[in-house]
């Protein structure tokens, strides 16, 4: 992958930390790898906007990544690259790392999260060449729960 998709992909652990699991079991806050609900709530599969807890999940991911997008390709992070490029290749990355499909329902800071994401300052991506990825909001911090 390019050198900006690479920063993406780093960014997935940020993503990580919104999938929670759905247990009854109030979760530990855990790492990128194994994450926890974070204390986050319980929620319910109706506690987001509306949908089904997958394609929530997948909104937040695209979200993410169209965000991501239109704040690498303004920063000029990866010249050369379009928004679209950059985009697709964030899903592809995230979509390989998180799998939505598992989502079993969404906590009460779902919506909080999703407008949270979508107004990622541009300034929190860094500049080239030391672009990075930024963090998720706190509000998105185990809002996906997946079941085991």
């Amino acid at each position: 992958m390019k050198q900006v998709v690479g920063v993406l992909v780093v960014g997935v652990a940020s993503l990580l930390a919104a999938v929670g699991c759905g247990s009854s079991d109030s979760g530990s806050g855990g790492g990128a790898g194994a994450p926890g609900t974070g204390g986050a709530g319980s929620g319910a599969a109706g506690a987001g906007s509306g949908g089904s807890a997958v394609a929530q999940c997948k909104a937040l991911l695209e979200g993410y990544c169209a965000r991501s997008a239109t704040c690498v390709t303004q920063l000029a992070c990866e010249p050369g690259m379009t928004e679209a490029q950059e985009h697709d290749d964030c899903v592809a990355a995230v979509g390989a790392a998180i799998d939505c499909a598992q989502a079993v329902a969404v906590t009460a800071t779902y919506d909080a999260c999703i407008s949270k994401v979508g107004a990622i300052d541009c300034s929190a991506y860094g500049a080239p060449p030391a672009c990075m990825v930024a963090d998720l909001p706190p509000e998105c911090e185990g809002v996906i729960l997946v079941g085991q």
